[in-house]
């Protein structure tokens, strides 16, 4: 293939990207959350200061 040819080939379709609003970060972390439900078990817990 000669240089004249890739310049008269068709150019490639460029990618756009999704121009939807980003998620916002409240939303984000309850559905990293709910996904950590599905295989984790949540545990809260306190320990005194002393320890």
């Amino acid at each position: 293939m000669s240089p004249r040819d890739s310049v008269t080939s068709a150019p490639e379709k460029k990618r756009t990207r999704s121009r939807q609003n980003p998620t916002p970060d409240n939303e984000r972390a309850k559905a990293y959350q709910a996904r950590k439900r599905e295989t984790h078990k949540e545990l809260k817990v306190f320990i005194r200061v002393e320890v």
